[in-house]
């Protein structure tokens, strides 16, 4: 949901299929261009339908960040997956991150979420890249 009166500065840059993924460039004043890209990673799954569905998402995510204009690109949303290198998830995640240089926050935290009651803890992932 975008406010009417910035609609006109907000464009869609691309859907992923499976509604998992979403990109935009908002256009900020001076012609600043931030792509926002908004991730969901479904939940753990062993086996390869799991890391498949990861990649397709990962994908459509490196795709908006080659084929598009941009000054500086926000990734936001849920991996669901534990930041930890024995994850296949998380290792997926930070060969993207250090591909194209992503700054993320988990430097900052280890995890935003945490459920006491099946002591669970998660990463909503806040990635920013600037060029």
């Amino acid at each position: 949901m975008v406010k009417n009166s910035v609609s006109s500065k907000v464009y869609t840059v691309g859907i992923h299929g499976k509604c998992h993924c979403l990109a935009v460039v908002i256009r900020l004043h001076g012609g600043f261009n931030l792509m926002l890209i908004n991730v969901y990673f479904r939940c753990f799954e062993t086996g390869q339908e799991y890391r498949s569905a990861l990649l397709d998402c990962m994908g459509f995510t490196e795709s908006c960040i080659l084929l598009n204009d941009h000054d500086a690109v926000l990734i936001l949303g849920d991996c669901n997956f534990v930041c930890d290198m024995e994850h296949a998830g998380y290792q997926l995640w930070c060969n993207l991150c250090n591909e194209y240089n992503l700054v993320c926050c988990e430097s900052v935290a280890q995890y935003t979420y945490c459920h006491d009651l099946v002591d669970f803890l998660l990463l909503i992932i806040c990635l920013l890249m600037l060029i």
